[in-house]
């Protein structure tokens, strides 16, 4: 009886520390995904967008491949948050979110790069390729009837979005900061030239 009690003991006692174990891993999971991860939107943050730009432009210069970076900004957001507040702004954020995700292969990787501003990789394009898919998200959001709610207040709006879309291999990209300040300077010129649009840099 006492070998046995010994035994159930044991027993007992090595399965809390699996279960322990495996909540640990879990936790450890969760804090991962928390690190890499934008707490409003669910996509990835600025630091995992930057370092993952990185290491897709150093792959695509090994393998002699194209890639593209686009940088996406919402027209008039401010007067968003102006004229509804800010908790609506954050609820038309992540439906911006859900619409430029719907035509976006798995490969490709979606970050917000701060505020109103989202970054997009996309591993293995060529300048065309770029273009035809931020045509395809611009007219998607510009189309899209935005319905958000936040507590009582319920608002509908219509909005759109620009564009600055940059390539690698591409003039003076030489590095990371290279190829966000030419698709920076492209998203300024279609800003300039009314919004609602997307120009290349070139």
């Amino acid at each position: 009886m006492a070998r046995v009690k010994a035994a159930l003991k044991f027993k007992n006692s090595n399965d809390e520390l699996i279960a322990a174990k495996q909540r640990l891993e879990e936790m450890n999971e969760e804090l991962a995904k928390l690190a890499v991860t934008d707490s409003l939107t669910q996509i990835y943050n600025h630091t995992f967008l930057v370092n993952t730009l990185k290491f897709e432009m150093g792959r695509a210069g090994r393998f002699s491949k194209s890639m593209a970076f686009l940088m996406i900004d919402v027209d008039f957001f401010k007067k968003i948050n102006d004229t509804y507040g800010h908790l609506i702004g954050d609820e038309v954020l992540k439906e911006v979110v859900h619409i430029i995700k719907g035509p976006i292969r798995a490969v490709d990787i979606l970050g917000r790069y701060g505020g109103e501003e989202f970054g997009l990789i996309l591993p293995e394009t060529d300048a065309n390729g770029a273009m035809i898919l931020a045509e395809k998200i611009r007219t998607n959001v510009e189309k899209h009837a935005f319905r958000v709610t936040n507590g009582e207040i319920k608002v509908e709006l219509q909005l759109t979005i620009s564009i600055g879309v940059a390539l690698f291999p591409g003039e003076n990209v030489k590095d990371v900061s290279s190829i966000i300040r030419n698709a920076d300077e492209a998203l300024y010129m279609a800003k300039r030239d009314g919004r609602n649009k997307i120009y290349r840099f070139s």
